[in-house]
C-alpha cells in the first residue's frame, strides 16, 4: 500500500477525509475547548467561593474566642485593685505573702505572669520570682495604668517575635497611687 507518487505531499495528506468529516471534527475540539474552559471557570469560582466562606467563618470564631479571652482576664486587674490584702501590702511595705496570693490568682484565671509594682515602678511582688526588685519606672504600661482611672491594656511586641497582652491598673486608697 504506497501513494500515488504523482500527488504532493500535502494533497495526499489531507485527501483520507471528506471535507464534512474536517468540520466535524474541527466542532468537537472547539465544543471540547469551551466545555473544560466554562467548567474551569465555574469549579474555580465554587472553590474560591467555598474556601472565602470557610476562611471568613474561622476569622469570626477566631475573633470570638480572642475577644472572650480578653474579657475573662479583663477582671483581674479590677480584683487585684479592690483587694484588700495587696492595699496592705502596699501601705505597708510588707510584701512576704503578696507572691504567694498572685501565685495563687495566677493558677486560677490561666494568666502568663501577674506583677505588682510599688509607686515608683518597682516589681515588689510577682509571679515569676526573677521578676522581682525590677524597676519599671519607664515602662509606657506602668506610666499609663499609674495615670488612668480605668484598666489599661496594650499589645507588646516581644524580642522573640511574638506578641504579649498586658493589663494595667493603678491601686488606690482614694486619690492616692499605691502601686500598679
Amino acid at each position: 500500500m504506497t501513494g500515488d507518487p504523482s500527488l504532493p505531499a500535502s494533497r495526499a495528506l489531507t485527501s483520507g477525509m471528506p471535507p464534512w468529516g474536517k468540520v466535524i471534527v474541527a466542532l468537537l475540539i472547539m465544543v471540547a475547548a469551551v466545555v473544560v474552559w466554562v467548567l474551569d471557570d465555574w469549579l474555580s469560582e465554587s472553590f474560591t467561593v467555598d474556601t472565602r466562606n470557610r476562611a471568613e467563618l474561622r476569622l469570626v470564631l477566631y475573633a470570638g474566642n480572642i475577644e472572650a479571652e480578653l474579657q475573662r482576664t479583663q477582671v483581674v486587674p479590677i480584683l487585684l485593685s479592690r483587694d484588700p490584702i495587696l492595699r496592705e501590702a502596699l501601705e505597708s511595705g510588707n510584701y512576704a505573702t503578696t507572691p504567694q496570693l498572685l501565685i495563687g490568682l495566677q493558677s486560677d484565671v490561666g494568666a502568663a505572669s501577674i506583677e505588682l509594682l510599688d509607686t515608683s515602678g518597682r516589681v515588689v511582688a510577682a509571679t515569676d520570682r526573677v521578676r522581682l526588685g525590677v524597676n519599671r519606672s519607664t515602662d509606657p504600661l506602668f506610666v499609663d495604668g499609674r495615670r488612668a482611672s480605668e484598666t489599661i491594656f496594650a499589645v507588646q511586641q516581644r524580642d522573640s517575635g511574638g506578641y504579649g497582652f498586658a493589663y494595667a491598673r493603678a491601686i488606690r486608697v482614694g486619690s492616692q497611687v499605691l502601686g500598679v
